[in-house]
């Protein structure tokens, strides 16, 4: 699929104005994020935006838990909020969620930009255990900065071969498209996985 243009990107949508949950929100209208009814649904990297409250008012049936190792203002949408690291496997139980959600989040772990643990496979030991968190018939949405020629930057961005090796490695991808916002973190690539 050819990337959108940056006016694709809603800015003003519920999400707010988050240029990562406008991929989301492009994908969600679109339906191709299967989110079942009465989902229990983990969004972590919380503490940036505030994406769960105006998803629980147009999904009341989900049951929503938010996580960030960082403090995060008050956020009326969630039933659950945990304060942990996505480098421990042992904070939730094996398959405790049908869907989970990574908005520009899976970059920065373990790089030590949000103060969190530094460790340099930390994008793969998180969706390793976000792997282990989803229910085997799960979904988790994720974004990523994506540059097909490989330029690096101060933080992690993927190429294709860096993408399936590190990130997207032993999952079964349902859905992708490419975002090119202007941003400064340059191109996106949102996915759609199975565990």
């Amino acid at each position: 699929m050819k990337p959108y243009h940056p006016q694709d990107v809603p800015l003003d949508g519920p999400w707010g104005r988050d240029i990562c949950h406008g991929f989301f929100d492009v994908m969600f209208k679109q339906g191709r994020i299967p989110i079942p009814e009465g989902a229990k649904l983990l969004e972590v990297g919380a503490a940036e935006a505030d994406f769960v409250t105006p998803l629980k008012t147009l999904r009341p049936d989900l049951h929503i838990t938010i996580m960030d190792q960082r403090k995060f203002p008050p956020r009326p949408g969630a039933d659950a909020f945990v304060l942990d690291d996505l480098l421990d496997p042992a904070v939730f139980p094996p398959a405790s969620f049908d869907v989970v959600i990574a908005c520009s989040v899976i970059e920065h772990v373990g790089i030590g930009r949000y103060d969190d643990r530094k460790h340099p496979d930390g994008d793969t030991i998180a969706m390793a255990n976000i792997k282990i968190w989803l229910k085997p018939d799960g979904v988790l949405y994720m974004d990523v900065p994506y540059r097909p020629k490989g330029e690096s930057t101060a933080f992690r961005q993927y190429n294709e071969a860096d993408l399936q090796s590190r990130v997207i490695k032993g999952w079964t991808e349902t859905d992708r498209e490419y975002f090119a916002p202007p941003h400064p973190d340059g191109p996106y690539v949102a996915l759609v996985l199975k565990p």
